[in-house]
């Protein structure tokens, strides 16, 4: 994964908006400290939210009584 510092990313927000949702790469940001953050498009999240979030179907290992 691509990693910027805060400032680079500030200073091109635009730009890195568009080439993170035209690419659909993530691309890390390092603020000052240890903030760090990871920008990635919508879409991405939404697919991953989508991935984590699901409801449990019935084939889960939860509803099987396994851990």
């Amino acid at each position: 994964m691509e990693r910027i510092d805060y400032l680079a990313a500030q200073t091109s927000l635009a730009k890195t908006m568009r080439r993170v949702c035209e690419t659909e790469q993530a691309i890390a940001i390092d603020g000052a400290g240890k903030d760090q953050v990871v920008m990635l498009s919508l879409q991405q999240y939404q697919a991953l939210a989508a991935q984590c979030c699901a409801p449990e179907t019935e084939s889960s290992p939860q509803r099987q009584g396994r851990p």
